[in-house]
C-alpha cells in the first residue's frame, strides 16, 4: 500500500492530496530521500512548507542540515521561514549559519525574525555576540531595530519578571560597547 501511495506522488494531484501522502508516508517511517527530495521542489509553496516539517522530523545532522541550505534560499518566504523554524534542532553552529542567512536575507519580515528568536533557544548569546561584532544588524532599520529588541527582551527575561542582576550587567556593557559607533542599535537594545 505505501508503494502505492509513493507511486501516486509521482502523478500530478492537489496540494492538499499530496501532503495527506507525504504526511501518511513519514508517519509510517517510509519516506524514501528521493520521494521528500521531490516535494522540496515541487512548485506549490505550501508543499514545500511541509516538506521541510516532514524532514525536520525525518533526518537530522547533515541530511537536514543541507534541506534547510536549500530551503533557505527558497523564492517564497513560507518556506524560508519554515527552515528558521526547523533550524532549532541542528547543533549550535550549523542553527547559526541558518539563522544568520535568515536575518540577512528577510529582517524586515515580522514572521522570520519570530522564526529566528523560536529557534534561537541556547544560540541566544551567539545571536548577540554576531550582532555586537556587527556580523548581524550592521545598519539602521526598522527591522533590525525591532530585532535587537526582541533579542534584549528574550536575554533578559529568564521567568522571574525581574532580570538577573548579572544579566542585566552584562547587557547594558555590551550596550555601552556599542552605542558610539551604532547609536540606533543601543537605543533599540535598551526600549
Amino acid at each position: 500500500a505505501l508503494a502505492l501511495v509513493r507511486a501516486q506522488l509521482m502523478q500530478p494531484m492537489t496540494a492538499a492530496v499530496a501532503l495527506d501522502h507525504l504526511w501518511t508516508l513519514a508517519g509510517c517511517d517510509a519516506l524514501d530521500r528521493e520521494t521528500l527530495d521531490r516535494a522540496l521542489a515541487t512548485d506549490d509553496p505550501l508543499v514545500r512548507v511541509h516538506a521541510v516539517r516532514i524532514a525536520e522530523r525525518t533526518t537530522s545532522g547533515a541530511a537536514l542540515a543541507s534541506v534547510l541550505a536549500r530551503a533557505s534560499e527558497d523564492a517564497d518566504r513560507a518556506v524560508r521561514v519554515q527552515a528558521a523554524l526547523s533550524a532549532g534542532g541542528l547543533d549550535a553552529p550549523v542553527r547559526m549559519a541558518v539563522l544568520e542567512g535568515a536575518l540577512r536575507r528577510d529582517l524586515g519580515a515580522r514572521d522570520m525574525r519570530s522564526a529566528v528568536l523560536a529557534s534561537a533557544v541556547g544560540v541566544e548569546d551567539l545571536l548577540l555576540d554576531a550582532i555586537l561584532s556587527g556580523a548581524l544588524l550592521d545598519a539602521d532599520s526598522v527591522g533590525a531595530c525591532a530585532f535587537a529588541s526582541e533579542l534584549t527582551d528574550l536575554l533578559l527575561d529568564d521567568g522571574s519578571g525581574v532580570p538577573a542582576p548579572d544579566t542585566l550587567r552584562a547587557m547594558l556593557a555590551a550596550i555601552a560597547g556599542v552605542s558610539a559607533e551604532r547609536p540606533w542599535l543601543a537605543k533599540a537594545m535598551l526600549e
